[in-house]
């Protein structure tokens, strides 16, 4: 090996080995104590409104039987919440591929107002439907984004602290979680049956998942959950689902979610549009 060689071999290790060090500076440990005071903070965090938005990826492939294949769903979407006046606006967008048919596109507006939840849908192009409900409690705390998030740290089994990072402009806590699988396995139905997508009650998470990974962004000045991401990758027989062998040999479901929230206790209006006023009220069962 030439001197030349030599030299470039160990500036490369040199140059490795101290960002490796910075990396390492940059994330040192919390105390524990102030690890459980700030996670008690953006559990109990008070505040009357905030904007989100959504990524929500899902893949779903299954394998042998009657129907293989793999179907998609892509949704987003973006929103608004007042707490105190029970005020909402959310409008979804997803698109929808499975084998052998036509992609499908499907736009959604919810607002609630004055004890009433709006929704509307359309699907590729056609008109948007509308229909109104009666907004009880249980139907009002589904709409809790922040604090469906929280619960999970809340009641996660473990938290690490993996550094700091900026979020929306603000310089946030990083930690990653292990969640309770019981509050996970809530919060994905509450999330999946609400848009309509696949679903999950009567799965058990614990024992069908693979691959996990749940994290959550904290201000580091005020602790309000910032940004969460959880991936989680199911393997699932027919037998997980009531199905047999002739349905498919085996599933795969994969399923990603950012939440990324901001301008809270920032005051926003709820405009219906007047299609949404002449909606056909509709009960849930």
């Amino acid at each position: 090996m030439s001197a030349t060689l030599k030299k470039l071999l160990l500036l490369s290790l040199a140059l490795v080995l101290s960002f490796t060090l910075v990396a390492f500076v940059g994330c040192k440990a919390l105390p524990q104590e102030e690890m459980d005071q700030i996670i008690a903070d953006a559990v109990a965090a008070g505040y009357y409104t905030v904007s989100f938005d959504m990524d929500f990826p899902m893949t779903i492939t299954a394998e042998g039987g009657s129907d293989p294949g793999t179907m998609t769903a892509d949704t987003s979407g973006t929103g608004a919440i007042d707490t105190i006046s029970q005020a909402m606006r959310m409008t979804l967008t997803m698109a929808i591929g499975a084998p052998g048919t036509e992609s499908q596109n499907v736009s959604a507006e919810i607002y609630v107002v004055e004890g009433w939840m709006y929704t509307g849908a359309s699907i590729t192009d056609e008109g948007m439907q509308w229909a109104k409900m009666a907004l009880t409690e249980p139907l009002w705390q589904q709409q809790d984004q922040v604090g469906q998030y929280a619960e999970l740290l809340a009641t996660a089994v473990e938290v690490k602290y993996k550094g700091t990072e900026t979020v929306n402009g603000v310089e946030c806590y990083v930690f990653e979680l292990e969640p309770d699988m019981d509050t996970l396995g809530d919060l994905l139905v509450t999330v999946t049956s609400s848009l309509g997508l696949v679903n999950l009650s009567g799965l058990d998470l614990a024992a069908l998942y693979q691959e996990l990974s749940v994290k959550e962004w904290l201000a580091k000045d005020s602790h309000l959950l910032q940004r969460t991401e959880i991936e989680i990758v199911m393997e699932i027989s027919p037998e997980d689902v009531g199905a047999t062998s002739d349905d498919f040999e085996k599933m795969t479901m994969d399923i990603g979610m950012t939440m990324r929230f901001y301008a809270y206790d920032q005051p926003f209006t709820v405009v219906l549009p007047p299609e949404a006023l002449a909606a056909e009220e509709v009960t849930i069962p």
